[in-house]
């Protein structure tokens, strides 16, 4: 699974990588792109960030949050080790953060992981020939050119989570554990235009 990165996900896994070396003299530590995601999440609410915070090994990071910020963003995902420093779109990434907090009692490791997500479904067409999601038919959301879950979509709406506008993904932290399973739910059901 190891891929070669490019462009600004290429500096994400060298800043991360930076950032391992920095505090751990290890290229890569284990669980990195786990510890510098929570850090991630938590500077971004609060503006502080610590790598393994509330341990004997916390350390503050807050220097680098600015720039593995602005490099998550360019990236539109995050990198992981998988065989090797791999890039992960943000939707599948989300959906990965999800299983393994779902799976806290045992953590699975990150080729556990990988090999019980499995990739997006296509999902069947009603008669309408809509592509359907949790047995309604999807929205098309012109912005992405994809078709998103219309359930959870409103339901995120109703509830404040979503504007019409673009949501604010890093602000997950203040949501409830079923806006967060809503919200990732939405995050994941979707079908490119040329898949309905």
């Amino acid at each position: 699974m190891n891929q070669q990165l490019t462009g600004p996900a290429l500096a994400l896994g060298n800043l991360m990588s930076d950032i391992s070396e920095d505090v751990y003299a290890a290229g890569w530590i284990q669980n990195n792109e786990w510890i510098l995601w929570r850090a991630l999440l938590d500077w971004r609410k609060d503006g502080r960030a610590y790598w393994a915070p509330g341990t004997q090994h916390a350390h503050d990071i807050t220097e680098y949050m600015p720039e593995l910020d602005r490099l998550q963003r360019e990236s539109g995902g995050w990198v992981w080790w998988l065989d090797g420093m791999t890039f992960v779109p943000e939707t599948r990434w989300l959906a990965l953060v999800q299983r393994r907090r779902d799976q806290a009692a045992a953590v699975p490791d990150n080729a556990e992981l990988h090999r019980a997500l499995p990739p997006l479904q296509f999902v069947p067409k009603c008669s309408t020939g809509e592509p359907l999601c949790c047995d309604k038919p999807m929205v098309h959301n012109s912005f992405t050119g994809q078709w998103e879950c219309a359930d959870a979509y409103f339901e995120l709406l109703d509830s404040g989570v979503l504007s019409e506008s673009i949501p604010d993904r890093s602000d997950t932290a203040a949501m409830d554990d079923h806006q967060r399973e809503r919200f990732e739910h939405w995050l994941t059901n979707r079908i490119d235009d040329g898949c309905a």
